[in-house]
């Protein structure tokens, strides 16, 4: 299913494909004013027609997202302390990056650093997570959420800090290269098991 990036580049080139046609078909008429001023005016009413789509298109789609992200910085706000609020400014500008970078909403990046505070770790530590997070959203086809929940899991159940998190999925990577198996399945299989393979004495890779 195509992401909210991918639906806004194609609502982006349908219109500019449309809005293309149209001028070419004034352009035309431009060059024979033979056809007749009727024609010329019917031509430039399907050009004002194909703007006002667009433009539409996109006051709508900046609409949600101005939406999703505001309630996600709302959701997140919740869970920082007042000394951590601080860092808000420049944790929205890192996750506007992340976006444009991987492709994803900023709102479920924010979401994604939201689920690791609540897990218990630091601003500092969540915003690393989130990074390492939107790696195995890539590795591993997989949303997000699911994607900070698999980190939180594994790295709780084995008792490892955030900076293992990189770690973690280089582990992943690896044994998914070499055996018949995906970094999601790998890293859902991990995050099941990890606290009974830390009481019997496994490492990551070990459990991998």
């Amino acid at each position: 299913m195509p992401n909210r990036t991918s639906r806004m580049v194609e609502i982006i080139f349908s219109g500019k494909d449309r809005l293309s046609r149209e001028i070419r078909a004034v352009e035309g008429k431009l060059n024979d004013v033979s056809e007749g001023a009727s024609d010329l005016a019917s031509q430039l009413l399907l050009l004002e027609g194909a703007l006002l789509a667009v433009g539409t298109a996109f006051a709508v789609s900046a609409f949600n997202k101005a939406s999703q992200f505001e309630s996600a910085l709302v959701d997140l706000n919740k869970v920082l302390s007042d000394s951590e609020k601080t860092h808000l400014p420049a944790l929205e500008q890192e996750v506007v990056g992340l976006s444009e970078i991987y492709g994803q909403s900023a709102a479920s990046i924010l979401g994604s650093t939201a689920n690791f505070k609540q897990a218990g770790y630091s601003v500092l530590d969540a915003s690393n997570l989130t990074k390492t997070a939107m790696d195995l959203v890539i590795a591993g086809d997989v949303e997000a959420t699911e994607a900070s929940e698999m980190l939180v899991a594994s790295l709780k159940g084995f008792g490892a800090p955030a900076t293992e998190a990189g770690r973690l999925l280089d582990i992943l990577n690896a044994v998914s290269n070499q055996y018949a198996t995906s970094v999601v399945e790998l890293g859902r299989g991990m995050a099941g098991i990890s606290p009974v393979a830390k009481t019997m004495g496994f490492s990551m890779e070990e459990t991998a």
